[in-house]
């Protein structure tokens, strides 16, 4: 009953302790961020470092029980004071790497837009080339000679579709493993962020 009462004290003290907490700046730059989550992992490190040097002072005590309780009272209670530090920085970067893989993602797919904008233009430009240079020719063959060129040019067209149905296709297959690619760092860094921090 006794350690559940000291216990009980402990937790309210921790969450009173945490409602007064001071308003942690928040980060406007990368710098700013890992500097911060930097401060923090300090805080962290400061605490552990100093609740060993206090619990084993506390053993020299009369009232062992009482100074270890304070001493892990004083590590807890920096130890929320980083996780408050370091909580926006941490969220002001991940947002900050989203927006910038945003960022990436639509000017691929700009380049990838003007890309294909400029190979149907090629495209068009050398087909209607090669229509006036047939048309030319045409009109200076006989019939038979008509017919072979008309053969070879009908043959000649249905190789430059499929190689434009091979590269549409090449181009799909790639879009599909960039995106699976992308779905599963987006979970991987989903379950990362769900996973409880040291």
């Amino acid at each position: 009953m006794r350690r559940f009462l000291f216990f009980f004290l402990f937790l309210v003290r921790c969450v009173w302790a945490a409602d007064e907490t001071p308003a942690v700046p928040q980060p406007k730059t990368i710098e700013e961020a890992d500097a911060q989550r930097e401060r923090a992992s300090e805080m962290r490190s400061e605490a552990k470092k100093r609740y060993e040097r206090e619990s084993k002072a506390c053993y020299g005590n009369f009232l062992v029980n009482a100074c270890l309780e304070k001493a892990k009272e004083r590590q807890t209670q920096t130890m929320i004071e980083a996780r408050h530090l370091d909580a926006p920085a941490r969220r002001f970067q991940q947002e900050t790497r989203r927006a910038e893989a945003d960022a990436e993602d639509k000017r691929k797919e700009a380049e990838r837009t003007a890309r294909e904008a400029g190979q149907k233009q090629r495209t068009a430009d050398f087909h209607a080339k090669e229509d006036m240079k047939t048309a030319e020719r045409e009109q200076k063959m006989t019939g038979r000679q008509r017919k072979i060129a008309e053969t070879r040019r009908k043959n000649a067209r249905k190789e430059v579709k499929r190689q434009e149905r091979e590269k549409s296709r090449a181009e799909r297959d790639a879009k599909r493993v960039a995106k699976k690619t992308r779905e599963e760092a987006e979970r991987d860094a989903r379950i990362e962020a769900r996973m409880p921090k040291p």
